[in-house]
């Protein structure tokens, strides 16, 4: 089994800079083609790249994000919600970093598709829509990137390559989340707990946080590791669809929110975009059927929300890396 240790194992990941990255130099590449195998996590620095306006933009909506968390619960459940792609998810929906609890997160998700329509938007977000659409249309066009420089790496051609499996004009599952982990105390059912043991259902994830809790499994020694915030960098993680579109080459790493000391201390806020492949585009899955990556989306969040041991029956919420692994969770 996973071990839940209680020393403050640290995981040592490469850090990539995002400009290098652009430029194609040869280092970056064959360290980010190495990060993506070997862990499926890295740190990306954003510091040197647009002149700053991305952590700018992330600063603002941040800061917005915090003051909309504030809200009465009734007042957020108002919020128009579409899927588990776009509105509001309140604490407890999903299971629990451990037996019989629920998690402890609240999230606000904004579609990528939301956002180019301009439709079903938080008054949040229709109210400061270019703080809100700078930040989206940069986190997209640093994970584009990022698979961009994964084919070149890689020689992939044509239709092969990993972005064509993400095609901007088709409908996708992409999205931006601000979420929310009040502390312990201030949860409606106290047992509430972090965020389970998962790996992400797109290609990337592009994650911007301030505090500790998030933890990476370990591939090497099956313990939790936690992953601290690094000034000026996003924390990345290779999710299911660029593990099966790679033909398993790349780690879907399994990840969890756990606070140090097993309760959520103070606030904690972070941001993620979740780089999705087109809801049509076919993929040979877990279990090495056709699925649909809007499929797929659809097992996986129905999984999120089953008890810790369905999940461990089905190994969705994992995507079969712990199996992989040879670890029980």
């Amino acid at each position: 089994m996973a071990s839940d240790t209680t020393a403050r194992e640290q995981a040592h990941l490469h850090t990539l800079t995002f400009s290098s990255v652009v430029k194609g130099e040869a280092a970056a590449l064959a360290t980010l083609v190495d990060a993506c195998e070997k862990d499926g996590f890295f740190y990306l620095d954003l510091r040197d790249w647009d002149s700053g306006d991305m952590l700018a933009s992330l600063q603002a909506a941040g800061d917005l994000m915090k003051e909309w968390f504030k809200q009465p619960l009734d007042k957020k459940l108002a919020t128009e919600t579409l899927s588990d792609a776009h509105g509001y998810k309140p604490p407890g929906v999903q299971s629990g970093v451990t037996e019989n609890a629920r998690d402890g997160f609240e999230a606000l998700r904004i579609s990528r598709t939301g956002m180019l329509s301009r439709q079903h938007l938080p008054d949040i977000v229709q109210a400061n829509l270019d703080v809100f659409e700078k930040y989206q249309l940069s986190a997209h066009y640093v994970l584009r990137t990022l698979l961009a420089r994964l084919s070149d790496a890689t020689g992939l051609q044509g239709h092969e390559r990993y972005e064509a499996y993400h095609p901007d004009h088709l409908p996708s599952k992409s999205t931006l989340f601000f979420l929310h982990h009040p502390r312990t105390e201030a949860l409606p059912d106290q047992t509430g707990r972090g965020h389970n043991a998962h790996t992400d259902v797109g290609s990337f994830t592009l994650l911007v946080t301030e505090q500790p809790g998030l933890q990476v499994l370990s591939p090497v020694t099956g313990q939790w590791e936690y992953v601290d915030a690094k000034p000026g960098c996003a924390i990345v993680n290779v999710a299911d669809t660029l593990r099966f579109i790679s033909q398993r080459r790349f780690r879907s790493a399994m990840h969890r929110v756990l606070p140090p000391g097993g309760k959520m201390a103070q606030d904690r806020y972070s941001t993620a975009y979740f780089l999705r492949a087109g809801d049509d585009v076919v993929l040979q899955g877990m279990d090495g059927r056709q699925v649909t990556a809007g499929e797929w989306f659809l097992s996986k969040y129905a999984s999120f929300n089953q008890t810790i041991e369905e999940q461990r029956t089905n190994s969705i919420a994992t995507g079969g890396m712990e199996r992989d692994l040879g670890v029980a969770i």
